[in-house]
This record gives structure tokens, C-alpha cells and sequence, in this order.
């Protein structure tokens, strides 16, 4: 899981977000942004369907360039301010840096943990700002905060998983010596 407050106290990262949200040429980059998007779109088409891949990675994957768009979009959005910017240009520069927990050169697996920060994200701001701010730029097929929903679920499943495939087999051996 995230941990915001670290995040929002790191030094180099507020450093690189303000330099971000306050660059004179932005407007170039919403010209690189639109290249962008269209590019990670017909990748992760071409991309997906040469994969055989579960359903909710599938939806993930699917969904990367419609919420690369929606959070740049997001970063330059006036009703959007402070903390939750911040939190959309963390998401952002996530998603645009190469160095993460699943490296982006992975061809369509790379994508898979920036879309769940990128919800993690989101679903904070479903919290406190109005959601025609947020679904203004969504240009995805599923209603954005069922799809949010539908991630972090999944997620937070295979979170347990993981967690209960350790931790069983653990529990099971300390039993055993405690037997002994």
C-alpha cells in the first residue's frame, strides 16, 4: 500500500513535482502528451492481444492509457488543488519514469503497477472532490469508479493471497516445531 505521508514529505519528490507543475511549457507537453497516449494505446492493443493473460490483468492493462490520460489531464486541472495535485503529479511521474516495481520495457506487464497506483490515487480523490472534476477526462469504456473499484479489489485479493500462501505454510511448520 502507499504510504501518502512519507510520499508527501519526501524532499526530491516534492522537488520534481513542483519543477513539473510549474513548467512555462506545458502546453508543448500537452502536444507530447495527446503522441503519448496514442502510442501507449495502440502498444498495449497490439500488445494485449498476444497475451494470455487473467481477465482483471487483462482489464488493467487495458485501461493504462485511458488513465495515463486522465491523470495528466488531472495535473493541470484548477479544481484540483494542494495535496490531491500533488498526489495526481506523484501518480504521473510514476507512471512516465521508466525505474518501478515492474519495469516498463516488460511488454504489457510493465504497465500493471502503475495503473494501481494510479488507482490508489484516484480512489482518494473519489473521497473529497466531486467526481464530475475527476470523470471530465476519462475517455475509458467502464464507468471510472467501478473500474477503480474492480482493481483495488482484485488487488487487495491477491494481496491476501500472497499474504495467507506464507503465512499458512510458516504457521504450519512452527506448529511443528513447537511439537518437537
Amino acid at each position: 500500500m502507499l504510504d501518502e505521508k512519507k510520499m508527501m514529505e519526501n524532499e526530491t519528490i516534492n522537488e520534481a513535482v513542483d519543477v513539473f507543475l510549474n513548467n512555462p511549457n506545458n502546453d508543448d507537453k500537452n502536444v507530447q502528451m495527446e503522441t503519448y497516449y496514442g502510442k501507449l494505446r495502440n502498444s498495449v492493443e497490439n500488445n494485449l492481444s498476444q497475451l494470455n493473460v487473467p481477465p482483471i490483468i487483462r482489464k488493467i492493462i487495458f485501461s493504462a492509457p485511458d488513465l495515463f490520460y486522465l491523470v495528466w489531464k488531472l495535473t493541470f486541472e484548477p479544481e484540483i488543488e494542494g495535496n490531491h495535485k500533488r498526489k495526481v503529479a506523484y501518480a504521473l511521474l510514476y507512471f512516465l519514469s521508466p525505474i518501478d516495481i515492474i519495469p516498463d520495457f516488460i511488454p504489457g506487464f510493465g504497465v500493471v503497477d502503475d495503473v494501481i497506483v494510479v488507482c490508489y490515487v484516484l480512489n482518494a480523490l473519489f473521497n473529497d472532490i466531486d467526481e464530475k472534476y475527476i470523470e471530465q477526462y476519462w475517455h475509458g469504456d467502464e464507468k471510472l469508479l467501478n473500474l477503480v473499484k474492480a482493481i483495488l479489489r482484485e488487488i487487495d485479493n491477491i494481496r491476501q493471497f500472497v499474504i495467507d500462501f506464507v503465512k499458512n505454510p510458516l504457521t504450519s511448520m512452527m506448529k511443528e516445531k513447537s511439537k518437537k
